[in-house]
């Protein structure tokens, strides 16, 4: 087998295409965010301190799904379903889990950290364990398994790179109108790990694994998850309109906010309506679409405004952690509207008066005449 089979393989069994394109886009995002927040110029030191947390945001994501993964596979056999870590030898899993510690852990010898810094690993690890282990198993909790998930997939990493980037400057570093985004990333977090329950019922109905989901059945998870994304919303829209407009930076979010809901209003109706969407992808997750493309995106605008070298990391940031679909459709949408109202208008003013022009050398004034070219042709040849 080739290298390049084995690493492919390997990734494969860290289940990276589950996490590298979904929430890691989201808590880089929040890092851009707080960079702005924070005021952070750009230099070779602060983008090495971007670079480590970008590490070991995948380090986290991997070590949480390698545990997950692991303690997943007895479960995974009685659910029919393939466990990705089981793929590779144990010879190899075991040097995947170093690597992932290193990959973790390392970063934090050059990352600006507190006693609050590791008290929010250990919190994450033990967050991973509590809810993956066989004796705890809290994964199978009704109660705890979503709270459990939306913590430690959003919650805690964004307070370690909130605390993080906050060590870098001596401004104030607490505002009270940071508290709804922390709440709304609980939100996140549950109505994601309830969707994932919803894919999952009938594998975990065969191994006789515990749900929320199954719990509450069908309309009762339908009307969680309707209650759960409008307020999430809300609470997203509250506090990018509540945002400090001292700089006008801030005014980019409100406009993709603006811009998104815009382009996905069909979905938002569809919410809002009666009828179901329980098995709607498009609908009950699409604003995860804002998530892990507009707001990373506009955070880096905003960076750009502050120091336009913090731009280049737009093509970095594009490569590694955006979906290329979500590239072409971006594109698609940017040209239609480029198109329609500008490129469109300034060809048909520049034909309309290149024709104008060509009827004045022979004579004709179509503005006298009131008569588009088409109609000025039309009489002649009617009265002739």
């Amino acid at each position: 087998m080739s290298l390049a089979s084995n690493i492919q393989k390997i990734l494969f069994a860290t289940r990276l295409s589950d996490w590298r394109l979904s929430f890691v886009p989201f808590i880089i995002g929040t890092v851009y965010f707080w960079i702005a927040w924070f005021k952070i110029p750009f230099s070779f030191y602060h983008l090495t301190i971007l670079f480590l947390s970008l590490c070991t945001s995948f380090g986290f994501a991997a070590f949480g799904y390698f545990i997950n993964e692991f303690f997943d596979k007895d479960q995974d056999a009685k659910a029919g379903k393939i466990n990705k870590l089981s793929t590779i030898s144990t010879p190899r899993q075991f040097l995947l889990f170093l690597f992932i510690l290193l990959l973790t852990f390392c970063p934090w010898v050059i990352l600006p950290s507190t006693q609050l810094s590791f008290l929010l690993i250990a919190t994450e690890i033990a967050l991973f364990f509590l809810y993956s282990l066989p004796l705890l198993r809290l994964k199978n909790n009704y109660f705890l398994a979503p709270i459990l998930d939306a913590s430690y997939a959003y919650l805690v990493p964004a307070i370690l790179s909130f605390h993080t980037f906050s060590l870098l400057t001596t401004t104030p570093k607490y505002s009270i109108q940071l508290w709804p985004f922390f709440i709304m990333l609980f939100f996140i977090g549950y109505r994601n790990i309830l969707i994932h329950q919803v894919n999952d019922v009938l594998g975990d109905i065969r191994a006789q694994a515990k749900s929320l989901v199954q719990k509450l059945g069908i309309s009762n998870t339908e009307a969680l998850l309707k209650a759960l994304l409008i307020t999430e919303i809300s609470i997203l829209t509250a506090f990018i309109f509540a945002l400090p407009f001292v700089s006008l930076n801030y005014l980019i979010l409100v406009f993709a906010l603006v811009f998104f809901f815009f382009l996905h209003r069909n979905n938002l109706y569809a919410v809002l309506q009666t009828k179901p969407f329980f098995i709607l992808k498009s609908e009950r997750q699409f604003i995860d679409l804002f998530y892990q493309l507009w707001f990373p995106f506009s955070s880096l605008l905003i960076l750009g405004f502050l120091d336009w070298k913090w731009l280049l990391l737009i093509p970095i940031h594009a490569l590694l952690l955006i979906k290329k679909d979500y590239i072409i459709r971006l594109l698609d949408v940017l040209m239609d509207y480029l198109w329609h109202y500008s490129l469109r208008p300034l060809f048909s003013f520049i034909l309309n008066y290149l024709i104008y022009f060509c009827f004045r050398i022979v004579g004709v004034n179509l503005r006298s005449e009131k008569k588009s070219a088409m109609e000025y042709l039309k009489s002649r040849r009617n009265s002739a």
